[in-house]
């Protein structure tokens, strides 16, 4: 199911009230709670920004391995 929705100071607005109705089917007692596994955005977002650091600090992570 895909909900459209902005969020906004913590708080989570449909866009349309086909996408609250599946809001208030998806999370009945009103409270939202969006993880990388219910929302691909928040997964790809947060693998790209890994990447990136991992990139970022390389050389840390490589001398941090010589201590072993």
């Amino acid at each position: 199911m895909i909900i459209h929705a902005k969020v906004f100071n913590g708080e989570v607005y449909p866009l349309t009230p086909e996408d609250e109705e599946k809001l208030k089917r998806a999370f009945p007692d009103g409270r939202v709670v969006i993880t990388s596994e219910n929302c691909p955005e928040l997964a790809a977002k947060i693998d790209e920004i890994g990447d990136r650091l991992l990139i970022e600090r390389r050389e840390v992570y490589e001398r941090l391995a010589q201590y072993d």
